[in-house]
């Protein structure tokens, strides 16, 4: 069914009778959230706790947050662990942080904090840092990376969904807690990311100092609690690259401004 998880109607009708409410409704990203503040805020928080309070009891709760929470948490200070203290920085993460706060006081809930997730799809993100990087390589032949030393961690796309199949199947062992999802050999430097596609593509590699990144995101993420219950990604780094540059490197890309087909 179609509708908005603004509307309370809507939300009602969807979750009659189910067993799992796995809420993926969200603005996503800080870019459109700045561009969109309130709506960011009616979808990413206030939405969130709506379907809470429409939900009945025993119907479980599964809500992704991010790890973009942990904001400007320097990767010299350690690893990120669930217990870390989050400083979000942007509207994206401070309403997911707050929803997420809530809702694990609420019975029969799981939390996730995903790292930022790559991989194909019917309709390919681009504003995210693999894609992104990925595609700039296939079509412009460049990169231009700066603040190359932070770190960040990725994960594929398959092991989002997998991990939600796995909660489904375990959820009274994980309930009531929260979860950094993926695995410590995809925490990442951007330069690591920029050289592995570069050595993928060919493209011209360029480092500079000249700019920095307004998202100031810099940290490296432990992910024992969810494998001490037994979840561990099945899509390594080398693996999804390769699978995201084969795919990338089929489509057909067009230029809106000039008459000219790209490869």
């Amino acid at each position: 069914m179609e509708g908005d998880v603004r509307d309370r109607e809507t939300l009602k009708r969807a979750i009659e009778d189910v067993d799992f409410i796995i809420n993926l409704a969200a603005l996503v990203g800080a870019p459109i959230c700045e561009q969109k503040e309130k709506e960011a805020w009616e979808i990413n928080y206030e939405a969130v706790m709506l379907l809470d309070e429409l939900r009945q009891p025993g119907q479980k709760y599964i809500y992704p947050n991010s790890t973009s929470g942990y904001g400007t948490r320097s990767a010299v200070e350690g690893l990120c662990l669930e217990e870390t203290p989050q400083e979000p920085i942007s509207v994206y993460g401070q309403s997911k942080v707050k929803a997420e706060q809530e809702l694990l006081q609420k019975p029969d809930v799981v939390t996730y904090r995903f790292t930022t997730v790559f991989g194909l799809s019917p309709r390919v993100r681009l504003d995210l840092m693999p894609n992104d990087f990925m595609w700039r390589a296939l079509r412009q032949g460049s990169l231009i990376i700066f603040e190359g030393s932070f770190q960040r961690s990725f994960l594929h796309i398959t092991d989002v969904a997998r991990c939600v199949e796995f909660t489904i199947e375990h959820f009274d062992e994980m309930k009531g807690r929260c979860y950094n999802v993926g695995h410590e050999s995809m925490n990442k430097t951007k330069k690591e990311l920029a050289d592995k596609i570069a050595e993928l593509t060919g493209c011209y590699l360029h480092f500079t100092e000249l700019r920095e990144d307004p998202d100031k995101r810099n940290y490296s993420i432990s992910f024992k609690r969810i494998q001490d219950v037994g979840f561990f990604p099945a899509i390594g780094w080398d693996e999804g690259l390769n699978e995201l540059y084969n795919g990338l490197k089929t489509m057909h890309w067009s230029n809106p401004c000039a008459n000219v087909e790209y490869y």
